[in-house]
């Protein structure tokens, strides 16, 4: 009786639970549904902020062609050092 336990638990059960946890891991690691649904809304918002973003750069092109040099030029660099100064005078008041 004993020999014919250990084969149906050789060959029975322990593939059975090899086999339903491996399901398990594979059902784990797929998105649900909920998650696809999130993923496809924030893709189609991401789509809509860069149409906004464009609009907003051809507006700016029209209104102030340097627009895009200004922000990339010396002037940045005086604005973080404005910005420094400020922080750094709030950090004498409250010492």
């Amino acid at each position: 009786m004993e020999p014919v336990v250990a084969i149906i638990a050789i060959f029975v059960a322990l593939p059975w639970i090899v086999l339903h946890y491996m399901s398990q891991w594979k059902k784990g690691r797929s998105i649900s549904t909920d998650d696809e649904q999130l993923l496809d809304d924030l893709y189609h918002i991401s789509q809509r902020l860069d149409e906004r973003i464009q609009s907003i750069e051809r507006i700016m092109d029209v209104d102030s062609p340097e627009w895009r040099r200004l922000s990339h030029s010396d002037d940045r660099d005086m604005l973080d050092s404005k910005i420094e100064d400020r922080e750094r005078s709030n950090i004498r008041r409250i010492s």
